[in-house]
């Protein structure tokens, strides 16, 4: 389980209790440097309606925990969302998609949140972003 290190989204400003738009999240890789990623699961909590798939994509570029998040073009896919209860709900994650926030801890992962979704940011300590990271180590 990987801890969120940073996150922001395109539609909040700064360090935010909440994300909305899309968002944008990094975790503490340190565990599983020098992996190769199989898969992942996002745990999230939000607020919110309930929907089957999100879409996400790995950040292009290194990126910092200042201001909007602004996001080039990334490569979507589809993901499943999984409701666990209590408005947390887990995203599958591609381990291509986790790779490069292994190999480089300035990058990300990115989600694009539906409209209706508030989403708690690590700034809400008790309900932060979590990774379930599973791969081998090379």
């Amino acid at each position: 389980m990987l801890e969120c290190i940073q996150d922001g989204s395109t539609r909040e400003a700064g360090k935010s209790r909440v994300l909305r738009g899309v968002a944008a999240l990094s975790f503490r890789t340190t565990h599983v440097s020098g992996w190769r990623m199989s898969s992942g699961k996002l745990l999230i909590r939000r607020r919110g309606g309930t929907v089957r798939t999100v879409q996400v994509a790995a950040h292009p570029d290194p990126w910092r925990e200042a201001g909007r998040i602004k996001v080039r073009r990334p490569e979507w896919r589809q993901a499943a969302v999984a409701e666990q209860g209590e408005g947390w709900v887990m995203i599958e994650v591609p381990g291509d998609l986790l790779q490069p926030l292994v190999d480089d801890q300035r990058r990300g992962i990115l989600v694009k949140l539906p409209a209706d979704w508030r989403v708690d940011s690590r700034e809400s300590i008790h309900f932060k972003p979590y990774l379930f990271a599973e791969g081998i180590r090379q």
